[in-house]
């Protein structure tokens, strides 16, 4: 992958040129398509109320800094320290799954990974607490996003991320 990013941007014009023509086709044309019509979430405005609502309801009664819980209260989940606890539960799990990754290939999505969402789903969810449909959902969908800092989407915006990881399916699964 880094070998085709480096022909694209190759200092030659030629041999961009020639790399453009031969590596348009390398990529599916219902992938091509897939691709396209998606462009339009790149231009959305995210909306972090929506994330911070999940935390709100599922976690921070116990994961806050002023929490009876000793334990809960080390990993805090308040929207000023939640990004930062997240990123680093679990030796950093979800920074090295997020962030150290030279290249993303196809099915290698973090959530298949992440410890955290592991611990929300095994069994009976972590503490009892478990996780509805959606909220399930956009915490996967931020998880595949590359854990950007600013914590949702708008419904429009993640109905349309739905429908893409679902036209993906086939790629994704292995």
């Amino acid at each position: 992958m880094k070998v085709c990013v480096r022909l694209l941007k190759h200092q030659d014009a030629a041999l961009r040129k020639r790399a453009g023509v031969l590596l348009a086709t390398a990529v599916p044309a219902d992938r091509k398509q897939v691709l396209a019509d998606y462009q339009v979430v790149l231009k959305m405005k995210s909306d972090p109320t929506r994330g911070r609502a999940v935390f709100q309801k599922n976690c921070v009664t116990c994961h806050r800094a002023d929490s009876d819980d000793v334990a809960a209260a080390t990993f805090d989940l308040t929207p000023k320290e939640s990004y930062d606890s997240l990123l680093d539960y679990a030796d950093g799990d979800l920074r090295k799954l997020a962030f150290e990754k030279d290249v993303s290939l196809v099915g290698d999505c973090p959530s298949r990974k992440s410890k955290l969402l592991e611990l929300l789903t095994h069994g009976d969810g972590h503490q009892g607490v478990q996780l509805t449909e959606d909220d399930l959902d956009r915490l996967i969908t931020w998880v595949d996003t590359y854990a950007h800092r600013v914590g949702s989407f708008s419904e429009e915006q993640e109905e349309q991320l739905r429908q893409f990881r679902r036209s993906l399916a086939s790629l994704l699964d292995e």
